[in-house]
This record gives C-alpha cells, sequence and structure tokens, in this order.
C-alpha cells in the first residue's frame, strides 16, 4: 500500500482503546489524539458550521410570510374593488334601464290616446279638418320617435310631440262644436306663450294676417301655443301658420318680427312680445349703422 492510499484513511477508530487517529498529511506520520479532544473538534467546526446556517435561515423566515401576507391582502382588495364597480355599474345601468322602460311606456300611453282620437274623428268644418290633419301628423311623428327612442330623453320627446297632437285634437272638437274632452298637462313654455284673446286684422308687406281666440272662416290654423326656434307662438286660431318656416328651418327673419309686433302689440295676455320688438329694433339699429358707414365712404 502506498503512502497516498494510507494517508485517505483519516479515521480509524480503536475498539480496545477507543482512541482516535488523525494523520497528519503535513509532516506524513501518524499522530494519536485523544477521542474527547476529537469530539471537541468536531463540536467546535459544527458551531461553526451549522449555528451561522441556522441564523440566517431564521433572519429570512419573517420577511418572507410577511410578504406573503401582504400579497394575499392586496389580491383580496382589488377583488373586492372589482366586485364593488361591478356591483355599481349593474345597479346603474338597472336603474337607467327601468326609467327608460318607464318613460317609453308614458310616451306610449299618450301616442296610444292620439291614435285613437285621430282614427275616430272627422271634421265637419275647415278648421277641424286643418286641426284634425296637424293631429295626424303629430301622430305619424310621435310613433315614429317612440320607435327609434333609445334614452329617457327621446322618449320624452316622443311624448310631447303626442302631447301636441292632442291639443290639435281639442281644438278639431271645439271647431265642431263638441266637448274638448279632458284637460292636457301644461308645460312651462306654452303657458309663457299666451293666448290670443281678441280679433287682429294687419297688413304686413300687402299681405293679409288674422288672429282670434276662435275658430273661423279666416282663421283655420290653429297653434296651441309655445316656443318655435326660441320664440313664443301664442295659441290661438289664425289665417296662416305664420311660424311654419321658423319651425322647419329653425330660425326667424327680420318681417317675421314685423308680424309679430303687428298681430300682439298692446294684446293681453301675450308673454315677451317687447322681446321681438327689443329684437327688431337692435337689428334695425345696427343696420342703420352700417348703411351710415357706407354713406360715409361715398363721400369720399
Amino acid at each position: 500500500m502506498s503512502i497516498t492510499d494510507f494517508l485517505d484513511r483519516t479515521d480509524e477508530k480503536s475498539s480496545n482503546t477507543g482512541e482516535a487517529r488523525i494523520l497528519s498529511r503535513t509532516a506524513g506520520v501518524i499522530q494519536p489524539i485523544d477521542g474527547d479532544a476529537m469530539a471537541a473538534r468536531r463540536g467546535i467546526a459544527g458551531q461553526l458550521t451549522d449555528g451561522p446556517r441556522w441564523r440566517r435561515r431564521r433572519c429570512w423566515i419573517r420577511p418572507t410570510v410577511y410578504l406573503g401576507v401582504s400579497m394575499i391582502t392586496v389580491i383580496i382588495v382589488i377583488v373586492l374593488v372589482a366586485l364593488a364597480v361591478f356591483f355599481l355599474r349593474s345597479v346603474h345601468a338597472t336603474t337607467k334601464q327601468r326609467q327608460f322602460d318607464d318613460a317609453r311606456a308614458e310616451a306610449g300611453r299618450w301616442v296610444e290616446r292620439l291614435g285613437g282620437q285621430v282614427l275616430n274623428l272627422t271634421g265637419t268644418t275647415i278648421a277641424a279638418k286643418q286641426a284634425l290633419a296637424d293631429a295626424s301628423e303629430r301622430y305619424h311623428a310621435a310613433g315614429s320617435q317612440l320607435e327609434q327612442a333609445t334614452s329617457v330623453e327621446q322618449a320624452g320627446l316622443a311624448k310631447e310631440t303626442a302631447l301636441e297632437g292632442l291639443y290639435y285634437v281639442r281644438a278639431a272638437r271645439v271647431a265642431m262644436g263638441m266637448d274638448a274632452g279632458p284637460a292636457l298637462p301644461q308645460d312651462e313654455a306654452r303657458t309663457r306663450a299666451g293666448a290670443v284673446t281678441e280679433h287682429r286684422r294687419v297688413e304686413v308687406d300687402g299681405e293679409t294676417y288674422e288672429a282670434s281666440p276662435r275658430p273661423g272662416q279666416n282663421t283655420p290654423h290653429y297653434y296651441p301655443g309655445g316656443e318655435v326656434a326660441g320664440r313664443p307662438v301664442p295659441q290661438g286660431w289664425y289665417s296662416q301658420p305664420w311660424w311654419k318656416p321658423a319651425l322647419i328651418g329653425g330660425a326667424w327673419g327680420l318681417g317675421s318680427a314685423v308680424l309679430f309686433g303687428a298681430l300682439f302689440t298692446g294684446m293681453s295676455g301675450i308673454a315677451d312680445a317687447q322681446t321681438w320688438q327689443s329684437g327688431y329694433e337692435a337689428g334695425q339699429q345696427d343696420a342703420g349703422d352700417s348703411w351710415a358707414g357706407l354713406d360715409d365712404l361715398d363721400t369720399w
């Protein structure tokens, strides 16, 4: 056996004496060491190797636990917030849908009521026929608006159109000498616009216009009152629908302001009559200033 193989056997215990032998590689000789000394050396080595490892393990346990608890808490909070947002959106959508269904049902009742009147009444006078024709036009418009409605506001617009048609039905019944029927809801615009309280006949730009609180041979056109293109039109009977250009085009001309002033100036119960006159005069003043400027240029 070579000396190298012999040196590789580092730990041999004697069965008789209980001593341990340590082979010294540096000296190349065998030096017996007492068993207690060997145990002491091994104990010191174990403390040096095992102690720090245990302390390192203990130091890393608590941060890992805290990190895990924090992550679980964050996940729970995120889930709760997501559930709360989903719940609130669901409640909002349900409430909005219920409001729309109610508004649509309300408008549908007025449209059905208008349709029943339009289909069952037949005009016997010129004024009644014209009023029923206007009511029929509102009936078809309200039905189309209700069919295409997707919001509470659009359903409300269909209701307003149907109510306007019912005002025309009431006017037709009055024109035929019948009872006007049950009262209809009033709105602020109609109240503010007022009503024709006396018969008026005026000429504007060579054309004759008449307004009356009652239907007649010369006043077959009815308007239930309200705002047209932001201006009030009083409820009453007229010789011609002078408000229709503004209703279609969405704007009033200077001629309409002159006509309004001629028909309603001094008539009691007409709201905002001075607004038309003030607007017209302001426009005329601006126009006069412009022409004055042009005259000054001509003098040069």
